[in-house]
């Protein structure tokens, strides 16, 4: 019951999360939404956005495992932030980064469950790693 409460909680901040994310990327404050995307890293799972953006996946979940609870929830969270700073980078012309984000989301979501929503998010990332591919060539 506890458990069940606190996942239910950390969804919900995480949707609170990227619906102010979603609507400043709306309004075209990218920079903000960048650093809203941070918050979220440190409030939520307890990590440090460069941190992230530095350590390999195993690495990433180690972090995790020896700071508090690791869970899929949380994985799919950090994938999904990933996924997020990956569009605004995109958006921001930086397509070298944004493809970094959207590898290490696709390698986060490897290593976790077979869902439909894990499934769709790893479909999207392709797609988006695909269509940069054929960007460079």
């Amino acid at each position: 019951m506890i458990r069940d409460d606190y996942i239910m909680r950390l969804i919900e901040m995480f949707t609170e999360s990227m619906r102010k994310i979603i609507k400043m990327e709306k309004e075209g404050k990218n920079e903000e939404a960048l650093e809203a995307i941070g918050e979220t890293y440190r409030n939520l799972l307890g990590l440090n956005p460069e941190i992230v953006h530095i350590l390999e996946v195993e690495d990433i979940k180690n972090l995790m495992e020896y700071t508090g609870i690791i869970n899929d929830q949380k994985m799919q969270i950090l994938a999904e932030l990933l996924i997020k700073e990956g569009d605004l980078m995109l958006q921001a012309k930086n397509k070298n980064v944004a493809k970094q984000r959207y590898l290490k989301a696709l390698e986060l979501l490897f290593t976790m469950g077979r869902n439909d929503r894990i499934k769709k998010l790893k479909l999207q990332i392709e797609e988006k790693i695909k269509e940069l591919d054929d960007f460079q060539k």
